[in-house]
């Protein structure tokens, strides 16, 4: 009698079990290319051992249990993150709206099914990854002291737990929600900081200080090593260069090779262009939730329209009406935008739709914010 591989085979013609062949052989090389990462910059695709895995989990519930913190910031982070580990129904938070109602509904499809497994993995592998994360975090912190104290920088730790590394949900939001293509080695931003100085060339000096050293002669054959949207590079340097972000933003962005093997990212600018910044991000929050930018787009994220409400006062307009009077058009248009989400809140609801025209205010308002960031100290004065 056959077996089911052959009564298959013999119901299929020549061709079409050549093109079956030929999609296993293509999804078997995706699978070994993920795994094998050698030819681009990337904390490693990194293999869950179920039983390592519930033993770090085991230990981080009596973490918890025996509360001996330095500070409410580790608690609370280690409890969102069990929270996130642990909880079934948190999941949906961090699949795309039709898989998550068809996970809550338990109406999983082939697609849906899929990306469920998928974040399940990734959150497994992050949570398998962030003690190494944390530990890279806290050797940046004194890396960044160091060249600091030589250079005339003043070092910025991001706010939050275990010296600043990026939270777990809004890690684990980076790697499903918003790029969903990433790997969990593509993640290089988790332990992060940066160096503030008065002068570029105080912050060129510091440049040329870490490109002499070990954790980014590492890295430095990946052109992704280090970004310079200043253009600041010469020679052999020179292969960094590269523009400001479509924002306008700019920085000097490093990633380190720290001591256990993790990729973390050291950013230096300038006084003036992190008032930039302050000011311009939250426009870069309300962009970025819209993705494609050549239609119109409806804002439903519940913590940019927190953003938003919070950071687009009466204050942030008065900053932008003085410090950048190139953009008072746009200014009134986005004035509207805020006056129509304000409404809408009060109203219950938690949604806005954003029209072209005003994804071009945004845009324009972004620009020439970012544009005073790189004129010398104009926006501290």
């Amino acid at each position: 009698m056959p077996s089911n591989t052959e009564q298959i085979q013999n119901t299929l013609s020549a061709e079409e079990i050549k093109i079956q062949q030929a999609i296993v052989k293509k999804n078997r090389a995706a699978v070994m290319a993920k795994i094998n990462l050698q030819g681009r910059m990337s904390q490693g695709f990194r293999l869950v051992n179920n039983q390592a895995y519930e033993q770090k989990l085991q230990k981080l519930k009596a973490k918890i249990a025996s509360n001996e913190y330095v500070n409410d910031a580790n608690k609370n982070q280690d409890m969102s993150m069990l929270n996130i580990m642990t909880q079934k129904g948190v999941l949906s938070n961090y699949l795309d709206a039709a898989s998550s109602t068809k996970f809550t509904n338990k109406q999983l499809d082939f697609k849906s099914r899929n990306q469920v497994a998928n974040t399940q993995l990734k959150r497994k592998q992050l949570f398998m990854m962030f003690q190494s994360t944390c530990e890279a975090q806290e050797e940046l912190k004194e890396y960044a002291v160091q060249v600091a104290s030589v250079c005339k920088g003043i070092v910025k730790q991001p706010p939050g737990a275990y010296f600043g590394v990026k939270d777990f949900h809004g890690a684990l939001d980076k790697i499903t929600n918003r790029k969903r293509n990433y790997d969990i080695g593509d993640l290089k931003d988790a332990a992060r900081m940066t160096i503030i100085f008065d002068s570029m060339e105080d912050m060129v000096a510091a440049k040329s200080m870490i490109s002499l050293t070990k954790e980014f002669i590492e890295l430095k054959h990946f052109q992704s090593a280090m970004k310079d949207r200043y253009g600041t590079g010469q020679g052999d340097n020179a292969k960094y260069n590269c523009g400001a972000t479509d924002a306008g933003y700019k920085d000097i962005k490093f990633f380190l090779k720290m001591s256990n093997g993790h990729i973390g990212e050291l950013q230096l600018n300038t006084k003036n262009m992190m008032v930039a910044k302050k000011n311009g991000h939250i426009i870069y929050d309300v962009l970025r939730d819209g993705g494609a930018l050549n239609k119109p787009f409806t804002i439903t994220n519940k913590e940019v329209i927190a953003k938003v409400c919070k950071n687009m006062s009466e204050k942030w307009f008065n900053f932008v009406k003085t410090r950048v009077p190139k953009a008072l058009v746009e200014l009134e248009e986005i004035k509207k935008i805020v006056k129509r989400l304000n409404d809408n809140v009060e109203r219950g609801n938690q949604s806005l739709v954003v029209s072209l025209n005003e994804i071009k205010s945004l845009s324009t308002v972004s620009l020439l914010i970012y544009e005073q960031g790189d004129n010398a100290r104009v926006l501290l004065d």
